[in-house]
């Protein structure tokens, strides 16, 4: 499932414009050739900015929550001032970089999501899939394109999962856990 959360955060294009200039700051060839393509936004005390990052594959909710502290690089910025405007706690906050022409594995989370796209386009689509009652193994699937309009959008990640981005450009998008 998949629904808005909220609705536009209104200070959104600062928020993005922050984003942005932080990811080129730590020069997104360099920050983003870890193989996760992540920033930790929230860690667990670490000041590791891969603190969390990556696969949580055998990894349980509790886990998750663990990373509940907002990074030093994004304390006193809008990203903390976004959290506080959610109302919800979130937890194991990721700067995701999605690299052109590229797709995530087909994969199920322990916990629902919360996404802010900071920077994407229309070939950049999220992929739920539940399979088919009458098949062996075949999927049905839909295509989401999430644009960067400052609307927080919730998906049950628990269920079948990808996302693919077609387009010859990066995007950058915000993923927060959120307990159900």
């Amino acid at each position: 499932m998949i629904k808005e959360f909220k609705p536009e955060y209104p200070r959104f294009a600062e928020l993005q414009k922050q984003l942005i200039d932080i990811a080129t700051e730590q020069d997104l060839e360099n920050i983003f050739s870890h193989p996760d393509g992540q920033l930790a936004v929230q860690t667990n005390g670490s000041a590791d900015l891969h603190s969390g990052v990556g696969s949580s594959r055998g990894k349980d909710n509790a886990w998750e929550t663990t990373f509940n502290q907002i990074h030093p690089m994004f304390k006193e910025t809008l990203v903390e001032d976004y959290f506080n405007w959610l109302g919800v706690p979130v937890y194991r906050t990721r700067l995701m970089c999605a690299r052109e022409k590229s797709s995530y594995s087909m994969h199920k989370d322990s916990s629902p999501r919360l996404h802010l796209p900071i920077k994407t386009n229309k070939q950049c689509f999220f992929m739920l899939a539940q399979p088919k009652n009458d098949s062996f193994g075949q999927l049905d699937a839909s295509l989401y394109h999430l644009p960067a309009d400052g609307k927080t959008t919730w998906i049950d990640t628990r269920n079948i999962h990808n996302f693919i981005n077609g387009s010859t450009e990066r995007r950058l998008h915000l993923v927060m856990v959120v307990k159900e």
